[in-house]
C-alpha cells in the first residue's frame, strides 16, 4: 500500500500482486484506509498495518485467509523539501543508515542510544543519563557521547530552523534584558509560567519538528528518539520526554512552542499588549491585559499547563519583575541580590568557597558564574565589578 501512489485503484493493484485478493475487497479496503489517512506522510508501515488488523472489514472477510503472501520492495526513504524556512542546508540523511555515518557511529550504537524499545527501563546501568534534583525540578544530564550527538544535531539541524520572535530565552542575540527591556515603562505586566515545562513536550512532538524540515518517518523517529528520553527512576517522567539539562532539548522547547507564541502574540496585539516568553515564562505588558482564563485556555490547547500559582499582576506601585529583572522604569537587577551575590563572593575570598555552599550545588563554582552572568546581562557595569570578585577566589 505505502510503495507508490496513494490512490485506492493503484493501491489495490499493488495488493493484488502480493496477495492476489478480489479486486473490489482491496480497493473498499484501500478507501477505509485512506479515509484514515488522508496522506502517507509519515504514515509507517508497522502504523498502517495495526490500522488494517483493526478493520472490521478486513477481519471479517474469509478470503483474506490463507492467502499466499509475495513480497514487494517498498519505495526507498528519500528527503523532503523543509516546510518551514531554513537558515542553512540541513545534512542529506535520508535513511537510518546516513544517520549513523554522520554522527560518527555504529548501527548498534545508534540503536542503544536512540532506546526506541526503552529497555533502559529495565537495565538502568546501560541509561545514557544522569540525574538529581535540583529544588523542585529534576535535571536529567546526558552522559559524554550522547550529549556530543545532541550538540551535533543543536548546531547543524536544529539552529538552521528559526523561532518565534516572542521567544528569548537560549537564543543567539537574546536573553534576559532584550526579553525584559520590551516590558520596561508598562501600566501593567503579568508573568505566567509554565508548569513542567520540559517534561511535558513528549517525543511525538519532537519527532514533528524533524518531519517539517524534510526527514523521512524512520529517521526522523530516531533523530526524536536521540534527544528524549524515558527516566528509570520510581515516580518520575515515565514517557519519553524532553529532558530537562540536554544541550538540544531548550532549542526543541522554542520550536514546539512556535504555534503558542504565534497564538499568544496574536492576543496580545488584539489588547495592545506585548507578550514575549522566555523558557517557560510567559509576560504580557499594557495599559489592558488578556484574561488568565483565555492565556489558560490557548495554553492548554498547544498541549501545556499554567503553574496558577506562579501567575503574577504586577501594576506600577508595585515592583514589576520580569525574569529577576526589575523593569518599573529601566531594567536592573534588584539591589538586595546583587548585594547578597557581592556578599558571597568577599566571603569566599575571605573564608573559602565551601563556607558559602550552604545549599550545596553540586558545582558552585558554575553556579556563581551562572548568576554573575545574569547580572552582566542586564548591567554589564554590575557585571564586571562581580566577575572581579570572583576571579580573585581560590578554587
Amino acid at each position: 500500500m505505502l510503495a507508490g501512489t496513494w490512490e485506492p485503484v493503484d493501491m489495490s493493484r499493488r495488493m493484488r500482486e502480493v496477495i492476489g485478493a478480489d479486486k473490489r475487497l482491496l480497493e473498499r479496503l484501500a478507501k477505509r484506509m485512506l479515509k484514515l489517512y488522508p496522506t502517507p506522510e509519515g504514515l509507517s508501515p508497522s502504523r498502517l498495518a495495526g490500522a488494517i488488523a483493526r478493520d472490521a472489514g478486513f477481519r471479517r472477510k474469509s478470503s483474506f485467509r490463507g492467502t499466499k503472501i509475495g513480497r514487494r520492495f517498498l519505495v526507498p526513504d528519500c528527503m523532503a523539501a523543509s516546510r518551514v524556512p531554513l537558515t542553512m542546508a540541513l545534512p542529506q540523511l535520508p535513511t537510518t543508515g546516513d544517520l549513523a555515518g554522520w554522527l560518527g557511529l555504529t548501527h548498534n550504537q545508534l540503536d542503544g542510544h536512540a532506546d526506541l524499545r526503552g529497555l533502559h527501563l529495565s537495565r538502568p546501568e546501560f541509561d545514557d543519563y544522569r540525574r538529581w534534583r535540583q529544588g523542585t525540578r529534576w535535571i536529567e544530564a546526558p552522559k559524554d557521547r550522547l550529549r556530543g550527538v545532541q550538540r551535533k544535531i543543536l548546531r547543524e539541524i536544529l539552529e538552521a530552523v528559526p523561532v518565534h520572535d516572542a521567544a528569548h530565552g537560549f537564543c543567539k542575540g537574546r536573553g534576559p534584558r532584550s526579553h525584559a527591556a520590551l516590558h520596561v515603562g508598562k501600566h501593567q505586566v503579568m508573568r505566567l509560567d509554565l508548569r513542567r515545562f520540559f517534561p511535558s513536550i513528549p517525543r511525538k512532538r519532537v519527532r514533528t519538528i524533524f518531519g517539517l524540515v524534510g526527514y523521512p518517518a524512520r529517521v526522523s523517529r530516531v533523530l526524536a528518539a536521540l534527544c528524549t528520553t524515558i527516566s528509570p527512576v520510581p515516580g518520575l517522567y515515565r514517557q519519553p520526554h524532553l529532558p530537562q539539562g540536554a544541550p538540544s532539548s531548550p532549542r526543541l522547547a522554542n520550536l514546539v512552542c512556535f504555534s503558542l507564541d504565534v497564538r499568544l502574540t496574536a492576543l496580545g496585539n488584539s489588547w495592545n499588549a506585548t507578550y514575549t516568553r522566555y523558557a517557560d515564562d510567559l509576560t504580557f505588558s499594557g495599559d489592558r491585559l488578556p484574561r488568565i482564563s483565555v492565556v489558560d485556555n490557548i495554553v492548554r490547547e498547544e498541549g501545556f499547563k499554567l503553574n496558577k500559582a506562579k501567575t503574577r499582576v504586577m501594576g506600577q506601585g508595585t515592583r514589576q519583575m520580569v525574569t529577576g529583572v526589575v523593569v518599573n522604569r529601566h531594567p536592573a537587577v534588584p539591589r538586595a541580590a546583587r548585594k547578597e551575590l557581592e556578599a558571597v563572593l568577599v566571603n569566599c575570598i575571605r573564608q573559602g568557597w565551601r563556607s558559602q555552599n550552604r545549599k550545596e550545588h553540586a558545582d558552585f563554582r558554575a553556579h556563581l558564574r551562572g548568576r554573575i552572568a545574569q547580572v552582566h546581562g542586564v548591567r554589564p557595569d554590575h557585571g564586571t565589578r562581580l566577575l572581579t570578585l570572583y576571579n580573585q577566589v581560590e578554587w
